[in-house]
């Protein structure tokens, strides 16, 4: 999805987690965007605006929590209804789903439909909740895990409880008491399902427990600290994270736990959604990001370490994506490396550079123009610009490799992929750009225009 700048209002904020969520054959891709908003994309293709959207809530001043159903074609958003469970499923297979809780029942949104959920809850939770039934607190949703994967329950994080809905009959199905803390603007969340979907794991006062997804019916308690939880691929083992401590390895309806001496850094407020240890796509190796760097584990069977890889001084989170890469992740910094210390790749954010702007006349930045600025510092001393709707870098002759190294086209103002992937053309300075634009009749040789006191006809 090339040309984010066209997305109305960006997507998602920094400080708040599931902006981007995938369907589960990663054909589609929901956004919250423009603050209230849900959008669905196909990520792959070249139109930059949603093929549907769903505009459920009365307005707030963060992006709504949601879920994206594994088939991709529903939504579940989080918005004032009379259930017990707040929130409504809206269809977002093709166009658009206009509702305000003002509207009452009655009113049907315009262009697609909805259904809302859990008109009430079983006798079962309602007597093992007791007295907090129907508290506010109990079911106000924190955090939406999503889905189950076989698209039967809704997953949800209250402060105090993590509970599923069953989403045939819009009803709690079960409730749990996680033992942990709970809010929308906390890093940690204490609560984390497989990717089976089969179990859930909660972190809390209490220690670690492991749950059955489907029936809520506790397996295994662990009496450990631990801050951050990570699931192995196959979801028969999880990671419990002691920050600075420990890495503890449980796996599922074991009592046994084995662990590494690896002290994992605490999770980084400004990136919530990764965590200072990642699993191999494999299951047979974790990476640890510590205060000596990342360490690489072995655990295929008793932990050992394999090696120490440096990683910027920043990254406190860390993934191990396909093809064995293994990502690590700062506010200011994303580096690429292999198992081995082999690295691939690194981008550094918010670079600086002291020489002339490209786009910068009479003291003037038109750059400034676009929603995204798209002038960026190729060294110490040079700007270079890259315009992702038409495939088009302004940088000295003989820089394209530098610029390989700065330039990642954008997915949706986050995700991106290389400029080698793509067809783009190089421009020594903004003349030759608009010479070019001119030729290929791009409404972007107005602008250049104006940066070079052109008069266009």
């Amino acid at each position: 999805m090339r040309n984010s700048n066209a997305i109305s209002g960006g997507v998602g904020w920094d400080d708040y987690r599931g902006a981007l969520r995938w369907s589960a054959d990663s054909t589609r891709l929901a956004a919250a965007y423009n603050t209230n908003v849900i959008g669905v994309w196909d990520p792959f293709d070249n139109y930059a605006y949603p093929t549907a959207s769903a505009a459920l809530t009365d307005g707030a001043s963060r992006p709504p929590q949601y879920g994206f159903s594994p088939d991709g074609r529903s939504v579940w958003v989080n918005v004032r209804t009379d259930g017990v469970v707040w929130g409504a499923i809206a269809n977002v297979e093709r166009g658009d789903v206009t509702w305000d809780p003002g509207y009452g029942k009655t009113k049907r949104p315009y262009g697609g439909d909805f259904t809302t959920l859990a008109e009430d809850a079983p006798g079962h939770v309602a007597e093992a909740l007791g007295p907090r039934f129907n508290s506010e607190s109990t079911f106000y949703v924190e955090w939406c895990p999503g889905w189950s994967p076989d698209g039967r329950f809704l997953r949800f994080v209250s402060a105090d409880f993590v509970f599923a809905v069953d989403t045939a009959e819009g009803r709690v199905a079960w409730i749990l008491k996680h033992g942990g803390r709970a809010h929308h603007w906390a890093t940690e969340v204490p609560v984390e399902f497989s990717p089976c979907g089969r179990y859930v794991a909660c972190t809390g006062r209490d220690g670690v427990l492991i749950a059955d997804a489907v029936t809520g019916e506790v397996l295994t308690r662990h009496a450990i600290t631990a801050e951050g939880l990570v699931w192995s691929p196959d979801g028969e083992r999880v990671a419990a994270l002691s920050y600075g401590e420990a890495v503890h390895l449980v796996d599922v309806g074991e009592e046994q736990r084995r662990g590494l001496h690896a002290g994992p850094r605490s999770r980084g407020s400004k990136i919530p959604d990764v965590l200072s240890f990642a699993w191999s796509p494999d299951g047979t190796r974790g990476v640890v990001r510590t205060a000596d760097g990342a360490e690489v584990w072995s655990l295929a069977g008793e932990p050992e370490r394999l090696a120490v890889l440096d990683a910027p001084d920043d990254a406190c989170g860390v993934l191990w994506g396909a093809g064995d890469i293994i990502i690590l992740i700062g506010p200011e910094t994303v580096r690429f490396t292999r198992p081995d210390g082999t690295a691939v790749g690194e981008v550094a954010f918010h670079a600086a550079a002291t020489g002339h702007r490209p786009l910068e006349r009479d003291g003037k930045d038109y750059g400034a123009w676009y929603h995204i600025d798209p002038t960026f510092p190729l060294d110490e001393r040079t700007f270079a610009v890259a315009f992702d709707r038409e495939d088009l870098v302004i940088a000295p002759a003989g820089r394209e490799s530098d610029v390989d190294a700065k330039v990642a086209w954008t997915v949706g103002s986050r995700y991106s992929w290389p400029l080698r992937w793509g067809a783009t053309t190089f421009a020594a300075d903004t003349l030759e750009a608009y010479d070019h634009a001119v030729a290929e009749k791009w409404s972007l040789r107005y602008t250049l225009a104006d940066v070079l006191g052109v008069q266009e006809h």
